[in-house]
């Protein structure tokens, strides 16, 4: 939107640029007051649209470790490493170890009180920097490296990162192994996790990778899954371990509040805006046009009718205020 908004503002200001003066002529007032109004109309649709914009948060920067910043906890048991690094956290666990990083805790609560409600209505969407270099697990139900994502209503999805698969937890059976996609996750990638309504999908970048239908995991009768409004990125099991890499994290409260730009919109953003540009050299190229008659000097003032070529019925007289000089039979006059 910020785009075709940019455009917009764009072509109507050239469009007006053939017309720096005033003269007291009908079509030539309508037409400044058209463009005047698409401009200003425009800069009120930006100002709106600015104010509707999702909440957005950046709960990691991808420098240095994530606990050091507002929105995360870092926790974990036995022994694990996390390392900042210029371009994230490295953090490795083992079968032993189930550690990472979550927007709150039990008994706790969330680190950061001004956490938004995720309402599924609404939409949500949580983006991460992610490579995974090692993953080990010993069972096909468990992953190494875990996202888990949850709504105000306890209802999300939680998906496991393998070295060659990404695929979402089951809630019935519980905790299985349910849809997945094969690729390599050891390249760093720009991952979305969306949560609309009833379905999540998860892209890489805008590309979409896999999509299925949220889930309720409160069958397992205690926390995390009966938290509302829960994040967690990290190893959450003894039955996995893993070396990853983890970079920018940032939360998309509202997706609803986001103009999605139709195609139809851009064009019509860049083509009106073109439109008004011609159509304003139109008119200056008639208005440089126009066949003056029945000169006449009359108290210091040149007066002559004007014909535009706009409408034949258009007849207006201009009084161009300044001294001239005519010669008549030869003598000069003034």
């Amino acid at each position: 939107m910020a785009f075709a908004s940019f455009f917009w503002r764009l072509g109507l200001c050239i469009g007006i640029q053939p017309f720096p003066f005033r003269e007291k002529v009908d079509m030539f007032q309508h037409f400044l007051k058209v463009t005047y109004f698409f401009w200003v109309s425009n800069l009120l649709l930006t100002v709106v649209l600015d104010s509707a914009k999702a909440d957005y948060f950046t709960l990691y920067d991808g420098t240095g470790l994530p606990a050091a910043q507002p929105w995360f906890f870092s926790a974990g048991n036995n022994s694990y490493t996390q390392t900042g690094q210029a371009d994230g956290v490295r953090l490795e666990t083992n079968l032993n170890t189930s550690a990472g990083y979550s927007n709150q805790l039990p008994l706790i609560g969330f680190k950061n009180p001004a956490f938004p409600v995720l309402n599924r209505s609404n939409g949500f969407e949580l983006a991460f920097r992610l490579s995974v270099a090692v993953e080990t697990h010993t069972s096909s139900d468990r992953a190494g490296f875990s996202v888990t994502f949850l709504g105000s209503d306890k209802q999300g999805v939680e998906l496991g990162f393998w070295g060659n698969e990404i695929w979402a937890q089951q809630s019935n059976p519980l905790f299985t192994h349910g849809e997945g996609v094969t690729l390599s996750t050891s390249s760093p990638r720009d991952y979305r996790l969306q949560i609309i309504n009833d379905t999540y999908t998860l892209l890489d970048g805008t590309a979409q990778l896999l999509s299925g239908a949220v889930r309720d995991y409160t069958e397992f009768g205690g926390i995390p899954y009966t938290l509302s409004n829960y994040v967690f990125l990290g190893d959450n099991t003894s039955r996995g371990g893993a070396d990853i890499l983890l970079g920018t994290v940032t939360l998309q409260s509202n997706l609803s509040a986001v103009p999605e730009p139709t195609s139809v919109l851009l064009v019509g953003t860049m083509v009106v805006p073109v439109l008004c540009c011609f159509f304003s050299i139109y008119i200056r190229k008639k208005f440089a046009r126009a066949v003056s008659t029945g000169f006449s000097v009359r108290q210091g003032n040149l007066k002559c009718p004007v014909t535009f070529g706009l409408a034949a019925s258009h007849h207006r007289s201009i009084e161009l205020k300044f001294d001239v000089a005519v010669c008549i039979d030869g003598d000069q006059a003034t």
